[in-house]
């Protein structure tokens, strides 16, 4: 496509094409009402548990297993379960990224990020 849209503009250099021809096309090489490229979507939930006597337990899943690793935390931390986990994935799922949830109690600490 863009030696397509090179040649039009060397055309319209040229003087062999008028400046609307060259618009009109370019238009049918390029639309204008072109879809925009779909972002990037996040592809890992990561959840990092430390308990407060040095037990580490990190878990990284697809997004499409996100509420299953986040109910398996809950195993491990019970802060944790005081989550909306619904509303965690549906950020996930609507594009936010990095850091979703930090939670710290005394010496334990669990987090839950996108990657």
């Amino acid at each position: 496509m863009k030696s397509e849209r090179e040649q039009i503009l060397k055309m319209l250099e040229e003087g062999k094409i008028t400046a609307e021809e060259a618009m009109k096309l370019l238009d049918t090489i390029e639309p204008a009402h072109a879809a925009p490229s779909p972002s990037r979507k996040p592809k890992f939930i990561r959840v990092n548990i430390t308990s407060g006597d040095g037990e580490k337990v990190n878990v990284n899943l697809p997004i499409g297993l996100a509420k299953m690793a986040l109910k398996v935390a809950s195993n491990f931390e019970p802060k944790v379960k005081d989550l909306d986990i619904d509303a965690i994935v549906e950020e996930v799922e609507a594009g936010a990224g990095g850091r979703l949830v930090e939670i710290t109690d005394g010496d334990s600490k669990v987090e839950v990020y996108v990657d």
